[in-house]
């Protein structure tokens, strides 16, 4: 069975610290984590529409009050790009699950009796969803600590006044940015498993293609390690055609280039490459342009983003 996974996207109505502190980079990581949570496989995303209104009115005033320190950001374009983002995600509120004849509240020991009562709407929606759906991970993407609580994790119950079951509790598991979203992934994935087995692009061997070559020897162990690891952190667009949506890519800091995970069968395996020129090519373990053009835009941009900021 595929992993799946509903992510539902929070973003901040009222905590722009980052639109000054971090310039350009504040809407190039919001695209950046709805791009990347939208290419993992079998991930449908969700989002309010009345948040993703209210989050553009308040950058707009923010603009008009600040036009002087906002100038030239980029900012004022933030509600087409991400309305295009969204293109495939779907507005929750249009067929919420959640019940005004419900209580809902949110655990904390923190807080005076251990109970907050006054919660999101998304938080409701989350609990009803993952009450129904017993084989789906959810994740809130709690975009810039939308909402701010310093715990990776929410618990949230319902208490359903008409009937006489007893309060039902939930987790809501959350990160606030691309990285704490690629480590979820990473932890709530099936795992994938490596072929160390396969010689194909390894060129000490005999069964070497003169393909595109693997540039770790895989009798070493720890080349194994470093090559598993890529794999784990390794990633796809599921818009992609089928063919290309089933194989895995990576950058390799190590050898400054692509490396290529296809993959072999349904027990999550893969066999790796590097989109190099082997080494009987005149431009011997350079990085072939050619083959790199296969790889989706949208992967290529979180890889990038990626290597400029983790």
């Amino acid at each position: 069975m595929e992993d799946l996974f509903s992510i539902y996207l929070l973003f901040s109505e009222d905590n722009f610290d980052n639109l000054f502190s971090e310039h350009d980079h504040f809407l190039e990581s919001i695209k950046i984590m709805i791009q990347r949570a939208d290419c993992e496989k079998q991930a449908n995303l969700y989002y309010s529409k009345t948040n993703l209104e209210n989050f553009i009115a308040n950058i707009i005033t923010l603009h008009q009050e600040f036009p002087n320190e906002l100038a030239n950001r980029g900012t004022l374009k933030i509600g087409t790009v991400i309305k295009r983002l969204l293109a495939k995600a779907e507005n929750w509120e249009e067929k919420p699950h959640f019940s005004a004849q419900n209580f809902y509240g949110q655990w904390d020991s923190d807080s005076p009796n251990n109970v907050n009562d006054e919660i999101s709407d998304v938080l409701k929606e989350m609990t009803e969803k993952i009450i129904i759906e017993k084989d789906t991970k959810f994740l809130l993407l709690n975009m810039y600590r939308a909402f701010p609580y310093y715990k990776d994790y929410l618990t949230i119950f319902v208490d359903k006044k008409e009937s006489k079951i007893a309060p039902i509790f939930v987790w809501i598991e959350k990160a606030n940015n691309l990285e704490g979203l690629e480590k979820w992934f990473e932890e709530n994935r099936t795992s994938k498993i490596l072929n160390i087995e396969d010689e194909r692009h390894q060129e000490w061997s005999g069964k070497f293609k003169k393909e595109s070559p693997l540039l770790y020897d895989l009798r070493n162990t720890e080349n194994q390690k470093i090559v598993q690891n890529l794999l784990n952190t390794s990633l796809t667009d599921q818009r992609e055609p089928e063919r290309a949506n089933k194989d895995l890519i990576n950058f390799d800091k190590i050898k400054g280039c692509y490396i290529w995970f296809e993959y072999e069968n349904s027990q999550n395996g893969y066999h790796a490459y590097h989109l190099v020129f082997n080494k009987y090519a005149q431009k011997s373990h350079e990085r072939d342009e050619k083959a790199e053009s296969k790889i989706p835009q949208r992967v290529k941009d979180i890889l990038e983003y990626r290597k400029k900021n983790f």
